[in-house]
């Protein structure tokens, strides 16, 4: 029966010359043109494998300088560089499992039988490497191309971010041409929305994981933003944080950044009328497998004309629809103390 492809070479390194010149009758014998060279020391094993290429090593466990596992050699991450077949005069199972944790293909215990069935063991062992090489060779392709798509995905969101601040900034020049102080609130509104969404992708420009960002980092960039656009400190709006630390993914972290901006926006500009003072409170946390963002005020509260299930106003409309998107239901609890709206959303575990 034919075991193995013609011209195939093999080093064999055995001290024992009665064992090598078995060994070596037996792949004449099998007659598919095997190359055997042999050598009986360690030493001499390396000036071998530093002169050409050989299909595989098979070596004593034991010789007089050394161990032939020696010859296998160890990559960066401790993979075996060299095929070696390990042949010992001991059937232990520590020197197997020995030889096999360290790299080696396959142990062969010595015997008259063994020798004789030599060829059997070194294609089952040359077969082993051959998949060995084409695992590895296909999983450097894998992380070739992960890396690829991660610089293409980075550079997407790059670009995205920038497209979002063009628009922002057309948004920002058109309201800066027009007089109408209602035309140019709405323009301002819609500016800080595209912000909001922009930043997203900053952070995810800037981040090692491209499938989640830290919610609670966002929301500390958003609402610092939001506090210097509409001059809470200025106005005497205390803004207060009380965040943990929240993974979501891209789906839910965008229409969430959105219902974030829209109820700290509605918060600076309808909750503290005529010179009020007061503070927004703002929180992230985590239940379970939700995160919990709330925003709420002690201002003047919301109206009760306004409903809240259906509202007519474009802000509160957007928090039920973004909500909604980001998997999550508002709430609102109102009154003369202010307003808490809650939503919750799915995050990453």
């Amino acid at each position: 029966m034919k075991t193995q492809e013609p011209g195939y070479a093999i080093l064999l390194v055995e001290d024992d010359t009665s064992h090598a010149e078995l060994i070596g009758r037996a792949f004449e014998l099998e007659g598919q043109g095997w190359r055997i060279d042999r050598v009986d020391s360690v030493a001499s094993a390396q000036e071998r494998l530093q002169e050409g290429r050989w299909d595989l090593i098979i070596a004593d466990y034991r010789l007089p300088d050394g161990e032939g596992l020696e010859l296998m050699g160890e990559g960066d991450q401790g993979e075996a560089l060299r095929p070696v077949l390990i042949l010992t005069s001991h059937g232990s199972e520590l020197v197997a499992a020995e030889s096999i944790k360290r790299g080696a293909l396959d142990y062969v215990v010595k015997s008259p039988e063994a020798f004789a069935t030599m060829p059997l063991h070194a294609a089952r062992a040359k077969r082993a490497w051959d998949l060995i090489l084409e695992k590895r060779a296909t999983e450097v392709a894998l992380r070739r191309s992960l890396a690829e798509k991660e610089i293409i995905l980075k550079e997407v969101h790059h670009r995205v971010k920038n497209n979002f601040q063009i628009v922002s900034s057309l948004l920002s020049l058109q309201a800066g041409m027009i007089t109408d102080p209602e035309i140019q609130a709405a323009l301002r509104e819609s500016e800080n929305r595209i912000k909001s969404m922009a930043l997203i992708h900053e952070k995810l420009y800037e981040s090692q994981d491209y499938s989640r960002i830290d919610f609670a980092d966002y929301l500390r960039t958003v609402t610092t933003r939001l506090d210097a656009a509409y001059r809470g400190s200025e106005r005497g709006i205390g803004l207060s944080l009380s965040t943990e630390h929240v993974s979501l993914s891209i789906e839910t972290a965008i229409p969430l950044g959105l219902v974030l901006n829209e109820l700290v926006t509605n918060a600076f500009i309808h909750a503290f009328p005529q010179d009020r003072t007061g503070e927004i409170l703002i929180g992230l946390r985590t239940e379970g497998k939700e995160a919990v963002l709330s925003v709420k005020d002690n201002g003047v509260g919301i109206p009760d004309t306004v409903d809240f299930e259906a509202p007519k106003s474009l802000g509160l409309e957007l928090v039920r629809i973004l909500a909604s998107q980001a998997g999550g239901v508002p709430s609102l609890v109102t009154g003369p103390a202010g307003t808490e709206i809650t939503v919750r959303a799915p995050r990453l575990v």
